[in-house]
């Protein structure tokens, strides 16, 4: 039986009334104290709501924002590939076009020194003339240098691709480098703070990153 037939079935004239009218009031009391309560807690838990959401969209920013950094990292570093592929390729071209003419040199070279054997052996030319000798010998002389030269320039053009190389992988072992460092040093620190520490300081030797870890440590903790 609910509350309101249980109060029209109720005989007023029975003398325990006041004492059931007192449990009535008692219970709408209780009642009304509950739903204040729950109201409340709604209320709690409509704000705690607000709050992780508010806080997830916050989050969903600089998720958004590191997604947006390793993008431009990412196409900054596809360039720098590009260019250095690109770089290869020129420098190989010129030492295959250098390689080229060495190639037409020595055989110019041999050309000039097959004919001096000849002059010197075959009597119808011997009466070549010591200044025509000469300057057979000197032309055979700058070809030779020139030879040289372009040798020299060869190796100027690998050394370039090698540094070219070597430019690439150091960076990459740089960047493994202060990462573990700061995991060692700094194990709380986030990925952005890490991502952002790393792209400043690359060109720091091991000395210098020490001393910056540690600066950054004492500014982090501090922080905290």
């Amino acid at each position: 039986m609910d509350l309101e037939k249980h109060i029209e079935s109720f005989d007023l004239k029975d003398a325990d009334k006041k004492t059931f009218l007192s449990e009535i009031r008692k219970k709408i009391s209780f009642i009304r104290y509950s739903l204040e309560a729950k109201d409340d807690k709604i209320k709690e838990l409509r704000q705690k709501l607000t709050n992780a959401l508010v806080k997830q969209k916050k989050m969903k920013l600089i998720l958004d924002e590191m997604e947006k950094e390793i993008q431009e990292r990412d196409r900054l570093y596809k360039e720098r590939q590009e260019y250095f592929k690109s770089q290869l390729l020129k420098i190989k071209g010129d030492i295959a076009e250098k390689d080229d003419l060495i190639k037409v040199f020595r055989e110019q070279i041999s050309l000039f020194e097959a004919k001096i054997k000849s002059f010197s052996k075959n009597e119808e030319n011997a009466r070549l003339s010591p200044t025509e000798v000469i300057m057979l010998k000197n032309e055979v002389d700058n070809l030779k240098k020139m030879t040289s030269k372009k040798d020299k320039e060869i190796v100027d053009l690998q050394i370039k691709i090698n540094n070219l190389i070597k430019i690439d992988e150091q960076d990459k072992e740089i960047i493994i480098k202060i990462a573990l460092k700061l995991g060692k040093y700094l194990p709380n620190i986030s990925f952005e703070q890490a991502f952002e520490f790393i792209k400043d300081n690359t060109y720091l030797d091991e000395k210098a990153l020490d001393i910056k870890i540690k600066d950054y440590r004492e500014f982090f903790v501090s922080k905290r």
